[in-house]
């Protein structure tokens, strides 16, 4: 009986460790190289949270994406329709590269959107989060949050 219950045990034991192996991922685990489609924004002011979803994408066409390249590089892709029906892809000349360091990244460019010093939040083999702080008048924090 004595047995019986050791190996019980045992099996439960093993089933509970490598379920809750597998169902945990690494949150900064992923490649960053790679196009990533933005679904979302999140705006913390004074611990207030706003929400916007990402409305930039042709309802007829592929999504827009940002990728980062291996040598470096960056774009942010547009994808827009034409008169004719036909969509066409586009690029916002004003990102040029980025960096990553640990979990800091820093786009270079002019584009408003994206450009900026982040730190990585998520990044696993299907999600980016990548976060941006900055202060505004009277001490207030903002943090943007781009999913």
């Amino acid at each position: 009986m004595k047995k019986i219950k050791v190996v019980l045990a045992t099996l439960v034991f093993s089933a509970f460790a490598l379920s809750c192996g597998s169902d945990d991922e690494n949150p900064l685990g992923g490649d960053l190289t790679a196009k990533w489609n933005q679904t979302k924004t999140v705006t913390r002011i004074s611990g207030v949270n706003t929400t916007d979803n990402y409305t930039g994408n042709d309802p007829n066409c592929e999504k827009d994406y940002l990728e980062f390249k291996d040598n470096g590089d960056v774009i942010f892709a547009v994808w827009n329709e034409n008169a004719d029906g036909d969509c066409q892809e586009s690029f916002a000349s004003d990102l040029t590269e980025y960096q990553k360091t640990g979990n800091t990244l820093i786009i270079g460019g002019t584009n408003a959107s994206y450009s900026g010093e982040y730190q990585i939040a998520r990044l696993t083999g299907s999600e980016l989060q990548i976060k941006k702080t900055s202060n505004a008048g009277g001490g207030t924090e903002i943090t943007t949050t781009i999913y």
